[in-house]
């Protein structure tokens, strides 16, 4: 089809189209950051990075831009469903959020926010994070593999060039391995008894130590996802500030009555390979008078 001209090609119509506007927003950012490093800021970044070392990997601007695009928006819609799946648990299981309330108090106070520093000494926030990716998988067939030859799994015949598609969802929820609340967002179970995070299952990234992921999610072999770790850390932080920082509550009827979103398996809304929950309202609130002055004083620190 590459052969075809445009003429007769909707299709290649429309993608010159997304790829002139797609490209001009890309250029623009990263004339941006461009612009800033000629100013005198020093602050680092991939962008940065790419810009300072341009010449040298013989990258055109529009390329650097592109790669610097990728890298960002890659994990951005996983990361925002996963937020989204986090939200939902938290108005259907309140008794969680007012678990990860106690530690971030305990831990962090309310004079300051929460910072990746602070990661060791919050194992249930941490524990939360990968509840949240095991509980409701963002990828639920995750990637397509590639048999590379000939090969046997429980008596099938699996034969060189098969395409094969792991059901990450059902893994996941995995009776035998997650207990038999596997269906319940219960973040405890990636705890120890001593109130630290245990070491995850075998076949979940287990690596001897508890930096495992306790979930499938992110795939395995040669295409495992390049970006956990950075996607691992982001819904970290996120949880961790909007968590310090509020209260996450379901609607109420007319009651008085929370009223909770379905949580059936069947309740997802299917953007490609990605899913998300259904829209539901909650309503957040500031746990703390004086949480809104100590955001804007964490954003003048950091220069946002």
């Amino acid at each position: 089809m590459r052969y075809f001209p445009s003429a007769i090609s909707k299709w290649k119509r429309e993608a010159m189209t997304w790829y002139q506007r797609d490209t001009e927003l890309f250029v623009k950012l990263y004339k941006d950051v461009e612009d800033r490093m000629t100013q005198g800021d020093t602050r680092a970044s991939f962008t940065s990075t790419i810009i300072h070392d341009q010449e040298r990997y013989g990258l055109s601007p529009i390329e650097g831009a592109w790669l610097s695009a990728n890298m960002y928006a890659g994990g951005a819609e996983t990361s925002a469903a996963a937020v989204d799946w986090f939200m939902l648990a938290m108005i259907a299981f309140p008794k969680v959020q007012e678990k990860c309330h106690q530690e971030l108090d305990a831990v962090i106070g309310r004079s300051r926010m929460p910072g990746f520093a602070d990661q060791e000494n919050l194992p249930y926030i941490r524990a939360t994070v990968r509840e949240v990716m095991r509980w409701r998988t963002v990828t639920p067939i995750g990637t397509p593999h590639r048999a590379m030859e000939d090969d046997w799994y429980e008596g099938y015949f699996i034969p060189k060039g098969t395409i094969v598609i792991a059901n990450i969802w059902a893994m996941n929820k995995d009776k035998e391995i997650y207990g038999p609340d596997a269906d319940e967002f219960n973040p405890g179970r990636h705890l120890g008894p001593d109130g630290k995070l245990a070491l995850s299952p075998p076949d979940t990234k287990r690596d001897n130590n508890v930096s495992a992921e306790g979930n499938v999610s992110f795939g395995y072999g040669g295409r495992v996802c390049p970006g956990r770790h950075v996607a691992n850390a982001s819904l970290f932080i996120n949880i961790a500030c909007l968590l310090w920082a509020a209260n996450i509550d379901a609607e109420k009827d007319s009651n008085g009555q929370p009223i909770t979103p379905s949580l059936s398996d069947t309740s997802t809304v299917n953007d490609g390979i990605v899913v998300r929950p259904l829209p539901f309202k909650c309503f957040v609130t500031s746990r703390f008078p004086e949480a809104v002055e100590v955001i804007a004083h964490t954003k003048e620190i950091l220069g946002m």
